[in-house]
């Protein structure tokens, strides 16, 4: 249920490895989170850690979205992302493949991050670039995985809808690494809230109530 990553961190999973297991399983608690995000997005929307695109379909279901633009680490994510985006001719976009901290962008409208947070190493610096590239009055929503998230719980739960799936084997094994490696960032719904405003942020709606209480979500104005 994690996604991909804009920002090196030095021991993190490879995620190339990820991308073609993560493209190939969706499961139901992951198309509820999408849904809602994109709901919340409007005119020029950069997503930081797009991973595979998966937003996107439910972003071009918006027509108060203009245009995306995705960043990511991986060039295998990003490759299966451009072949994601053909299918949908009517949403502007383009990908960057690079660290956020170091990719110049346009000033945008909404920002996106969806379970790229945990694998920052530098996560008050990313949240203030991101900050720095928005409009005033443009809204960031980033979620991130809870120290409260269950993730055997979850897949046990998805096992089903998946066994057959060649890939479904990785992506369980990648999801549990996440969960397991030494670097990787859980965190509480208040300390996410607490590290947005002190970079200049306003929180608009904060919610743990994606993944079975799993999920932190935060939707936040400049």
């Amino acid at each position: 249920m994690g996604a991909s990553m804009s920002v090196s961190q030095d021991g993190i999973i490879s995620w190339n490895d990820y991308a073609k297991s993560f493209q190939s399983i969706m499961p139901p608690v992951m198309i509820e989170l999408n849904e809602a995000v994109a709901k919340k997005m409007f005119g020029h929307v950069i997503d930081y850690g797009c991973g595979s695109g998966k937003l996107i379909p439910y972003l071009n279901d918006n027509a108060a979205v203009k245009s995306y633009t995705g960043i990511d680490l991986s060039e295998d994510m990003l490759a299966l992302a451009s072949k994601i985006a053909e299918g949908f001719s009517g949403l502007t976009t383009r990908f960057i493949r690079g660290n956020v901290l170091q990719v110049p962008v346009t000033p945008t409208d909404c920002a996106v991050s969806i379970n790229s947070f945990y694998s920052w190493s530098q996560p008050k610096q990313v949240v203030r670039k991101i900050f720095e590239n928005l409009n005033d009055g443009g809204v960031l929503v980033i979620g991130s995985l809870s120290k409260s998230i269950n993730m055997r719980e979850l897949l046990n739960d998805a096992e089903p809808l998946f066994l057959q799936n060649e890939y479904w084997p990785d992506f369980r094994r990648h999801n549990i690494n996440i969960i397991d490696h030494p670097n990787t960032k859980l965190v509480e719904l208040s300390e996410l809230c607490d590290l947005l405003t002190s970079i200049g942020f306003k929180i608009s709606h904060a919610t743990d109530s994606f993944y079975r209480g799993g999920l932190c979500l935060v939707e936040a104005k400049k």
